[in-house]
């Protein structure tokens, strides 16, 4: 009598080890899935806030928008500024400046700097 290929499945033992190598396989796949999604999270992030990284500036948690120009000038909104300063004006022109305006006065030096060498 001739022995049909694959009849082991059909055998409890056969059904233990194929249960056995479906926990082995899906436990050694965990980590390298779990890392691929944590990446997909991470890059998806990346690209949602890459046009706002380094640019992304608030007071008490309001937004406020800086614009930079091609002379490394930064501009903020009037309607922010007018919507921030307030009673306490003093703190907020000094967080102004040394948030805003000081980085882009570095930025500008630097820039400038390394074209006249």
């Amino acid at each position: 009598m001739a022995t049909r290929i694959g009849s082991a499945w059909g055998t409890p033992y056969g059904v233990i080890s194929a249960l056995l190598v479906a926990v082995v396989a899906g436990l050694l796949a965990t980590g390298p899935l779990m890392a691929l999604a944590g990446d997909a999270y991470a890059g998806l992030r990346h690209a949602n806030w890459r046009e706002a990284e380094g640019r992304y500036y608030a007071w008490r948690g309001r937004r406020i928008h800086v614009v930079e120009d091609g002379d490394g000038q930064r501009w903020i909104r009037l309607a922010d500024v007018r919507a921030v300063v307030a009673p306490q004006a003093a703190r907020r022109v000094t967080w102004i400046e040394r948030e805003i305006a000081f980085p882009g006065r570095q930025r500008r030096m630097r820039s400038t700097s390394a074209v006249v060498e």
